[in-house]
């Protein structure tokens, strides 16, 4: 009995009641003395097991991945369809000197249990505390039973920063489930003449998020307002200095102290006491409290109901709309292989909370990035 409490001091099992897409999920933790042990998936479905998923301490200069810290990863398919994952590392706290080139991380990939390939490398290149960076999507084809295996490694190349430093994170797994007739593609591309309308009307309790990139100035990328400025939940506007932002009040604000018109991709943060690019905390001029309630509008802004003709020219990589601390809207780039058109197909966002695909609203079609 005491080796066996040595060896594994706490099991956890939760059932938790949260609809991925028509199917009840599950997670598992098992704790060890070496090791914690995350098990997510699809009881009927796909289930992916991350040992260990915490990485915590300092990391120091190695030569090779191999010395690296190692996450064993396998995800099995057992659906007769083909099912989508992704890994991603959950950045809790990171150093200055290790959100760089020069920390790595290399996913080798074995579909037969013995043999592992090179399948993926990048870097922590960015990153910040609060984020979250996404290293693979993988579509497993159907099974039952299908496995692949993982070994992923996460490593700080000696020679390049001549530093160490901590770093506390998780990898993790997500489920894509996407219904069948929906591809999911890197980006939706907005050419200036689109928009989608969310249904979620504006209260002083949301925060959204947006991963979008963009070369194009005074372009509006998602909001609602009044007929006049007030009662403006706002983002956009672009500018070499920032963008107009609101929220109660949307005041012309160009507080935000870097480019964003560089066409790198940047994520931004708003509620009513968050305003965030990048992670880095920003100032808005005007805060109000909202009195007139609108849908919000993604690819520009709602005017009262109207939309807006300033409508948004790049990329949005997802789009997220959380009510009180509740995520109301998921948003997953895709198209829909039942819609065929000429030179592809019907584009928009696919809805991950009400299983719901949000289509053009304006003139014109969508573009869109490779499949993944």
């Amino acid at each position: 009995m005491e080796n066996k409490k040595k060896y594994i001091f706490m099991i956890i099992i939760m059932m938790i009641a949260v609809i991925l897409v028509g199917t009840y999920a599950w997670l598992t933790y098992r704790t060890n003395d070496t090791a914690m042990v995350l098990t997510i998936g699809d009881i009927r479905s796909v289930q992916v097991t991350l040992s260990p998923y915490q990485i915590k301490g300092t990391l120091d200069e190695v030569t090779t991945y191999t010395s690296g810290k190692l996450t064993e990863v396998e995800a099995v398919n057992n659906s007769t369809e083909s099912k989508k994952f992704k890994l991603y590392y959950q950045i809790n706290s990171i150093d200055a000197s290790l959100a760089t080139s020069s920390l790595k991380y290399k996913v080798m990939r074995s579909t037969n249990g013995s043999t592992y390939s090179d399948y993926k490398n990048g870097t922590f290149s960015g990153t910040y505390a609060g984020s979250n960076l996404t290293i693979m999507e993988e579509t497993l084809p159907a099974g039952p039973n299908l496995t692949y295996m993982y070994k992923v490694y996460l490593w700080l190349n000696s020679g390049s920063s001549g530093a160490s430093g901590t770093f506390d994170g998780e990898l993790r797994a997500d489920i894509v489930n996407l219904p069948s007739q929906y591809q999911h593609v890197e980006y939706i591309q907005f050419s200036g003449t689109q928009y989608i309308d969310t249904g979620v009307l504006t209260n002083q309790n949301l925060e959204l998020e947006c991963d979008f990139s963009t070369t194009t100035a005074s372009k509006l990328l998602f909001g609602a307002r009044g007929s006049t400025s007030a009662n403006g939940l706002v983002f956009g506007y672009f500018s070499t200095t920032g963008s107009y932002v609101g929220f109660g009040r949307a005041s012309t604000n160009y507080s935000t102290t870097m480019n964003l018109l560089n066409g790198n991709r940047h994520i931004v943060n708003l509620s009513n006491s968050i305003y965030k690019i990048d992670g880095v905390n920003q100032t808005i001029n005007n805060r109000g409290t909202l009195s007139q309630y609108y849908n919000i509008y993604l690819g520009t802004w709602n005017t009262a109901n109207v939309a807006d003709d300033r409508r948004y020219v790049g990329k949005v990589y997802s789009f997220k709309i959380s009510n009180n601390g509740v995520l109301v809207r998921n948003y997953v780039p895709c198209y829909d292989k039942n819609q065929p058109i000429t030179g592809g197909y019907k584009a928009g966002f696919c809805d991950l909370v009400s299983n719901t695909f949000f289509g053009n609203s304006g003139t014109g079609e969508f573009t869109y990035g490779n499949a993944i």
